[in-house]
């Protein structure tokens, strides 16, 4: 069983159309991702998810948390004049999508934390938004009015929603 969650990505067109998280480094392949541990010294292998290791891929449970993000990010912006890139002249250079995580799962408050994630659908209406969906082959979706009413169509489709995987014995394991 997989879980589902929603993330930001930016886009790179530079070196061919590819996608990488908002945050850190991290370039997206198409299909299944394995995490690694990015922070030197960790010394946690990525499977290895405790309250004090940052390996894996994270993702947030609800696209209420995701659209309250981006929120902070644009505030942030405004408030340090620190440019944040939210629209470019090819469309916007960031992408919100529905990922799909397993393997070891931490499930927090916000979202989760996987060994293991795929992107499976793209929200935009954009031509890099459409571009990035057909260099994943992944679903475009429109962008989402009714955030409530779209995590529910999603559920089930490519995953668990959050609230499901909350409900799960806690010797599930969450693998494919």
């Amino acid at each position: 069983m997989r879980v589902l969650g929603y993330r930001v990505f930016r886009p790179m067109t530079r070196g061919g159309d590819r996608l990488c998280s908002w945050a850190m480094q991290t370039v997206w392949s198409r299909g299944e991702n394995v995490a690694t541990c990015g922070q030197p010294g960790c010394g946690h292998p990525p499977s290895a998810h405790d309250d004090t290791s940052g390996c894996g891929f994270n993702a947030f449970a609800h696209l209420r948390s995701l659209r309250r993000y981006l929120d902070v990010q644009r505030m942030e912006q405004e408030r340090s004049a620190r440019p944040i890139p939210w629209c470019g002249q090819e469309g916007p250079s960031v992408l919100c999508g529905v990922m799909a995580g397993w393997g070891t799962v931490q499930l927090a408050t916000l979202g989760w934390r996987s060994t293991h994630a795929e992107i499976v659908a793209l929200f935009g209406t954009s031509a890099m938004a459409e571009r990035m969906a057909n260099r994943y082959q992944v679903t475009l979706l429109p962008l989402p009015v009714d955030v409530e009413k779209t995590e529910r169509l999603l559920g089930g489709e490519w995953g668990l929603s959050y609230d499901d995987a909350l409900r799960l014995p806690a010797d599930f394991g969450l693998t494919d």
